[in-house]
């Protein structure tokens, strides 16, 4: 009975010391200071050479205290912070500034606090401590920072996360494993330009993401990115996501839920690396904005789009420009009646020999200039295109390149394309007949 007693009241205490123990990991990590290091002789623009000005926000909470490294502090609050946020050195150098307290609230691009001329200065985080607020455009154009910190920056409420890291091109390493990024609906641009070759966003919620335009694009040294686990159901921009993420070999989206994008635009363009790319089971229902999609995907060899609902879409232009890799490609089924502009859709998609669009209602195209140029259909299937085209209401003065094509001299492929050139005023540009 005695030992039944003390587990009942080991389990009873044992929370209460849980959350004393919580409790006072979020004080140190409170109390804990964000350090930083600064060249002051980095300028961009022009300025002085031996000032720095913290980029703090004007609708921020502050109540810290900064020591500027050369034997100087300074106590900056909200009512102080213009000037007190500012320190100027005796002489240009490296300084490294060590803050504690409060500060909640870092931009370089404030428009309420605007700072211009910092983004060079600063070098190197080492410790991000107390630093708190740090979302939309928080190192914005920081092209000489990189991160040798290890603890976690606090990002707790972050609702945009926009341009976060956009052109820190010397951030090769960053971590973002235990970010809470749950509030966050706009990471537009967050890593943008960087020089990554890791990062792992394994086990972020991003399931109140609306916006991911260009979030990951040109982090040409990225050679591997899990986002397998990601529920992107309320994303509607997809634009740019990956783009010119070139050392990428593989990645895995197959199972996300794209139902309310409406931009897809240069998602995957100059993934140049990538071999497979499962986006079967993508719903695209909503998409306007195909151009670019995956423009330069040299590598892949197989894409499934065949049961895309691709009909709210508009803009195809360059879609698929240069997959060299790709054999085949089924877009048979393609309902394109809402497209506009098909301009050099497959060109350069030396591979491809038997694309079939004989079905496709090309009757709001304006824009097909170098349609299949450097691909290419069978007879069988352009002389059907040919057909099929000719009976619609085609808009007239349209230019389309069929590639090598080769349609059936004398037959009624033959009578189709003299009407389309003939009664559309289209100029069709192929391989000739046979």
């Amino acid at each position: 009975m005695k030992n039944f007693v003390t587990l009942i009241l080991l389990l009873l205490i044992a929370p209460l010391g849980l959350q004393a123990q919580m409790g006072m990991s979020l004080q140190n990590s409170k109390n804990t200071p964000f350090i930083s290091t600064w060249n002051t002789a980095n300028l961009f623009g022009a300025g002085p050479t031996n000032e720095i000005i913290l980029p703090l926000k004007g609708t921020g909470d502050y109540a810290f205290t900064v020591d500027w490294g050369d034997g100087n502090t300074s106590f900056v609050t909200n009512a102080n912070m213009l000037t007190a946020a500012t320190h100027t050195y005796a002489a240009a150098g490296i300084y490294t500034l060590t803050i504690t307290g409060k500060i909640n609230g870092w931009q370089f691009t404030d428009p309420l606090n605007p700072v211009t001329t910092g983004q060079l200065k600063i070098i190197d985080v080492s410790q991000w401590g107390c630093l708190q607020g740090a979302g939309e455009g928080a190192f914005w154009a920081c092209s000489n920072l990189d991160v040798s910190a290890t603890d976690s920056l606090n990002v707790e409420g972050i609702t945009s996360f926009r341009s976060q890291f956009l052109g820190c091109s010397s951030l090769t390493s960053l971590n973002v494993t235990d970010w809470d990024v749950s509030q966050g609906t706009d990471f537009a641009n967050q890593f943008l330009g960087t020089s990554l070759t890791t990062l792992d966003v394994s086990n972020w919620d991003v399931s109140q993401g609306t916006i991911f335009g260009s979030q990951f694009g040109n982090c040409s040294n990225l050679t591997t990115l899990d986002v397998s686990n990601w529920d992107v159901s309320q994303g509607d921009y997809f634009g740019w996501q990956f783009w010119g993420c070139s050392s990428l070999v593989s990645l895995d989206v197959s199972n996300w839920d794209v139902s309310q994008g409406v931009v897809f635009a240069s998602q995957f363009q100059d993934c140049t690396s990538l071999t497979t790319l499962d986006v079967s089971n993508w719903n695209v229902g909503q998409g306007t904005f195909f151009k670019e999609q995956f423009a330069s995907c040299v590598s892949l060899t197989t894409l499934d789009v065949s049961n895309w609902d691709v009909g709210q879409g508009t803009n195809f232009q360059q879609q698929f420009t240069n997959c060299i890799g790709l054999t085949t490609l089924d877009v048979s089924n393609w309902d394109v009646g809402q497209g506009t502009n098909f301009r050099a859709q497959f060109q350069g998609c030396t591979g491809l020999t038997n694309l079939d669009v004989s079905n496709w209602d090309v009757s709001q195209a304006t824009s097909m200039t170098s349609f299949m140029l450097g691909a290419a259909t069978t007879t069988i299937l352009y002389d059907q295109t040919l057909i099929n085209w000719e009976a619609l209401t085609l808009q007239p003065g349209v230019s389309v390149h069929f590639g090598s094509s080769l349609y059936t001299a004398g037959g009624a492929a033959d009578t189709a394309r003299t009407n389309i050139i003939t009664l559309d005023s289209w100029t069709i540009t192929d391989g000739g007949s046979i």
